[in-house]
């Protein structure tokens, strides 16, 4: 019973310290919607279980707050 809940234990804690990284880079695009913007946000891995990925994010923005 307990070899079941150690890969989702394993699991766990690794997406709690990957969601927690801050990312390398971030790049800011606008769109020609003044209401829209993007936000490229890359992240390097280092070592070999850690590999570099992308996030995409696309922002509007009503009012002066942004959803």
């Amino acid at each position: 019973m307990k070899k079941i809940y150690l890969p989702g234990l394993i699991l766990l804690q690794l997406s709690i310290v990957i969601g927690c990284a801050k990312p390398d880079r971030v790049a800011v695009f606008k769109s020609p919607d003044p209401e829209l913007f993007y936000t490229v946000e890359t992240y390097n891995g280092q070592g070999a279980v850690v590999s570099d990925f992308t996030r995409v994010y696309a922002h509007l923005e009503r009012d002066g707050k942004t959803d």
